[in-house]
C-alpha cells in the first residue's frame, strides 16, 4: 500500500512516516518546506512538496495512494482554519481518485456524545479553550466536515502529546469514550495509525468514528 502523509515534517508526522515505512508501507511524505535529509536512509519514503492549503500540491501528494494520514496540527502563525481548509483539499482529491481511507488526528477538546473525560482532561481543555480557542474550534470544524463525507475516516484523539522521553507503545488501546491517557507519545500515535490501517474489520478500524487513545 502507498500511504500519503500530510504534514510529514511535523514532530508527529515524522514518527508516522518512519513507523509506516518500517511496517512495510510505501510512504509519500508531504512537506510544506521540503527537507530532503529528514528521511534520508529510510526506505520507501518519497518526499513531496505539499502545502496542505494548496489544492494542486495536495493532489500531487495524494493521487494514486491507497490511504491518507493527516498529521496537521496548529503552531504559531498558522491560519485559524488550517486543519479544516486543508482537509477540504484532501477530501476533494480523495474523491477525484476514488480513495476512501483517511486517518486524521486531533485533541480531546473535540467532544462526542458519550465521552468520559477525566477531571484533568476537562481542566486542560478549559485552559486551551481560553489560550488558543481557534485551535479547538478548527479541530471541531474539521471533524464536523469529515462527518458530512462518505469517506472511511477515523479521527484519533489524544489529550496531550508527550515529550520524546515518554515510552511508546506498539499495541495501542483505543476507546470511543475514554478517558484519555494523560500523556501520549507521538510514536504511540504512529503505531495507532498502523494498527488502524492493518485492522481487518470496520469495528477495529473505527470507521467514521473518533476513538481516544487510553491507558
Amino acid at each position: 500500500m502507498i500511504i500519503a502523509v500530510v504534514a510529514a515534517n511535523g514532530r508527529t508526522g515524522r514518527e508516522i512516516v518512519r513507523t509506516l515505512a518500517s511496517s512495510g508501507y510505501h510512504v509519500r511524505a508531504g512537506m510544506r518546506t521540503v527537507d530532503a535529509e529528514l528521511f534520508s536512509g529510510v526506505a520507501d519514503v518519497k518526499v513531496v512538496q505539499c502545502d496542505a492549503l494548496d489544492a494542486e500540491q495536495v493532489e500531487q501528494l495524494v493521487a494514486g495512494c491507497d490511504a491518507v494520514v493527516s498529521a496537521i496540527g496548529h503552531g504559531p502563525g498558522n491560519p485559524a482554519r488550517l486543519q479544516t481548509d486543508a482537509m477540504r483539499n484532501v477530501v476533494t482529491t480523495m474523491r477525484r481518485y476514488n480513495i476512501t481511507r483517511l486517518i486524521s488526528l486531533t485533541g480531546t477538546g473535540v467532544r462526542y456524545d458519550g465521552d468520559r473525560p477525566s477531571l484533568v482532561d476537562r481542566i486542560a481543555n478549559v485552559i486551551i479553550a481560553r489560550i488558543d480557542p481557534e485551535r479547538i474550534a478548527d479541530g471541531k470544524a474539521h471533524a464536523e466536515y469529515l462527518a458530512t463525507t462518505q469517506l472511511d475516516w477515523t479521527i484519533i484523539r489524544v489529550l496531550k502529546l508527550a515529550p520524546s522521553f515518554i515510552a511508546a507503545r506498539t499495541s495501542v488501546r483505543l476507546d470511543l469514550a475514554g478517558p484519555a491517557e494523560l500523556l501520549t507519545s507521538r510514536r504511540t500515535v504512529a503505531h495507532a495509525v498502523v494498527q488502524l490501517l492493518e485492522a481487518s474489520t470496520e469495528r477495529e478500524q473505527f470507521v467514521r468514528q473518533a476513538p481516544i487513545i487510553i491507558r
